[in-house]
C-alpha cells in the first residue's frame, strides 16, 4: 500500500527539524497579563454573628458565619498542590489590586491575597489577605498567580468601621480576637465600608478597640472638620483602607510655626521607656526633623512604630530619636485631618502617589460616618470620580 508507506508531510518535516527543536530551550509559561479579581465579601442582611479576623488601618475585618463552607472550600483547594498551582509564575511585578496566592510567614501556607503596592525596586509587595484581612510584605517569588476555580469564590472577609469610634487603639486587634465570636448589628445603610456595632451578649463593645480607651490622657486633639468647600494639601493616602490625609491651607503658617517651636525645644534625652499611646517627638528618618508622633508599638529590635499624627504616616524610629513631647505641644490641634473618599473603595498606589501633595479642595458629605466622607476636588471636577 503505497499511501500507507508514505510518510506524512507533517511527519516528514518534524523527522527534518526534530533535533533542532529540541535543541530550543524551553522557556517558562509565562502568567497572563489579565486582572484577576475576587468578589468582595457579601454582606449579610441584617445582625449575623462573625469572627473577628485582623484590625488594620482603622478597619476591623470580620468573617461572617454563614461564609465559613466557602472559607472551607478555599482552605481545602489551596493545601492540594494540583488545584492551586496554575503551572507557572509571574515574570513581572503583579500591580495593584491584582488577585494572587501568597505565601503568609507564619505558618508557610497559601492563601488568596490582593496587592497593595509594590516596593521601588519591584521585588517585593504588600498584600492583603482576602479571606482574613491581615497584610504582609512578601516577596514576589513567593507568589502565584490565581487560578480561575479559586478566583470564583467571593472572599470570606468583610472590612468594617465601628460606630462610635473614630480611631482604633493600636491593640484592638488583640482586644476583639478574643471574643470567640460576636454579633455584627448595621448601623444605617448604604455605607461602603459598612458601619457597625459589634455586639456580646447584648452590648456593644466597640468602645473597648477606641485609642482613647486605652490612653485618653495621652490623645492629640482633633481638628474639626470644615463646614463648607476647603483648600487643603494631601499630606498622606493609606495604602490599606484608602484614608487621605488632608492639612488646611489656611493653617500652613500656623503648622510651619509649630514645628519650628517644636525643632528649637526638643529635649535631649530619649524617652526613658515608650509606650503604646504616648504622645511624644519623633526624628523622621528622612528629613531628619522632629515631628510630633503617636506610639504605635512597643520597642522591638531598638525602634518603635510611631505615627506622625500632623501629616497620616507612620514609620518606624530608633529609640534614641523618640523623645518627650513638650507640654504645650500636646494642646495643640492635629493638622491632618482623615477622611474617607466617598464612592471610593480603595486607591491604588498609582493614584495615591499622584495625590500625594497635591492641593485640592475637599468637601464633608457625609458626618454619620467613621471616618467621614469627603468628596475631592480639583476646579469643578470631583476627583472621587477619577480615583482608582
Amino acid at each position: 500500500d503505497l499511501v500507507s508507506r508514505a510518510p506524512h508531510k507533517d511527519s516528514a518535516q518534524s523527522t527534518a527539524t526534530g533535533s533542532a527543536l529540541q535543541e530550543e530551550p524551553q522557556k517558562p509559561p509565562v502568567a497572563p497579563q489579565t486582572l484577576v479579581n475576587v468578589p468582595d465579601c457579601p454582606l449579610p442582611k441584617g445582625p449575623f454573628d462573625a469572627v473577628v479576623a485582623a484590625v488594620e488601618d482603622n478597619l476591623v475585618y470580620v468573617q461572617p458565619v454563614v461564609r465559613a463552607p466557602g472559607l472551607v472550600k478555599v482552605t481545602e483547594a489551596l493545601v492540594n498542590k494540583a488545584r492551586r498551582d496554575p503551572g507557572y509564575k509571574f515574570t513581572e511585578t503583579p500591580p495593584a489590586n491584582q488577585c494572587v496566592l501568597a505565601l503568609y510567614s507564619e505558618d508557610e501556607q497559601w492563601y488568596r491575597a490582593r496587592v497593595v503596592s509594590a516596593d521601588e525596586s519591584g521585588s517585593t509587595v504588600r498584600v492583603q489577605f482576602l479571606d482574613y484581612g491581615n497584610t504582609e510584605t512578601v516577596s514576589v517569588k513567593l507568589l502565584l498567580p490565581m487560578k480561575e476555580e479559586l478566583a470564583k469564590e467571593p472572599a470570606c472577609a468583610l472590612a468594617v468601621r465601628l460606630h462610635g469610634t473614630p480611631v482604633l487603639s493600636p491593640r484592638a486587634g488583640e482586644i476583639l480576637s478574643k471574643e470567640p465570636r460576636v454579633v455584627v448589628e448595621l448601623v444605617g445603610s448604604g455605607d461602603r465600608p459598612p458601619v457597625v456595632r459589634l455586639m456580646i451578649k447584648g452590648k456593644c463593645i466597640n468602645s473597648t478597640a477606641a485609642c482613647s480607651q486605652q490612653a485618653p490622657e495621652k490623645t492629640y486633639l482633633e481638628r474639626p472638620l470644615p463646614t463648607e468647600r476647603t483648600k487643603a494639601i494631601i499630606s498622606h493616602v493609606a495604602d490599606v483602607g484608602g484614608l487621605v490625609y488632608l492639612q488646611q491651607l489656611s493653617l500652613a503658617s500656623e503648622l510651619q510655626a509649630m514645628m519650628s517651636e517644636l525643632n528649637s525645644s526638643v529635649p535631649t534625652a530619649p524617652l526613658p521607656a515608650p509606650s503604646v499611646g504616648d504622645a511624644a517627638c519623633a526624628r523622621y528618618p528622612a528629613d531628619k526633623l522632629w515631628y510630633r508622633v503617636c506610639v504605635l508599638s512597643t520597642p522591638e529590635d531598638g525602634k518603635c512604630k510611631v505615627s506622625f499624627v500632623d501629616f497620616g504616616n507612620d514609620d518606624f524610629v530608633p529609640l534614641p530619636d523618640i523623645r518627650a513631647l513638650p507640654e504645650k505641644m500636646n494642646n495643640v490641634q492635629l493638622f491632618a485631618n482623615s477622611v474617607a473618599l466617598q464612592g471610593v473603595k480603595t486607591v491604588s498606589k498609582d493614584s495615591a502617589s499622584q495625590l500625594l501633595n497635591v492641593e485640592v479642595e475637599f468637601e464633608i458629605v457625609d458626618r454619620s460616618s467613621q471616618p467621614c466622607k469627603a468628596k475631592l476636588f480639583a476646579g469643578d471636577q470631583c476627583l472621587n470620580d477619577l480615583i482608582e
